[in-house]
């Protein structure tokens, strides 16, 4: 089977992964250890990520940015809403079943 990953792709998700793990920024040298990539490699993808406003660096150490925050949050908000009616619509079946003779 062909392997359709993309190798940037998965480099950036490894920076997002190590920035996310740490509840404190992270400086460039500990995201290179924490991931295996180069420094020009964590350079690259922070840079491109801060362009994104999905990072950003305060004092020389990165962290998730509130934008990337607030796009997930949003996310898994619309996510819980629609399990919430499927619920909800379950639990009415479920009366409804009852209810009949």
């Amino acid at each position: 089977m062909p392997d359709y990953t993309i190798d940037a792709v998965v480099k950036t998700a490894d920076v997002i992964e190590a920035l996310c793990k740490f509840p404190k920024p992270l400086v460039s040298k500990d995201i290179e250890y924490f991931t295996g990539l180069s420094k020009n490699q964590v350079f690259r993808i922070l840079k491109t990520l801060e362009d994104a406003k999905f990072v950003e660096c305060i004092g020389g150490r990165w962290c998730i940015s509130v934008h990337l925050i607030d796009l997930i949050a949003r996310d898994a908000h619309a996510k819980i809403e629609r399990m919430g009616r499927a619920l909800r619509r379950t639990l009415d079946a479920k009366k409804y079943d009852a209810a009949s003779p």
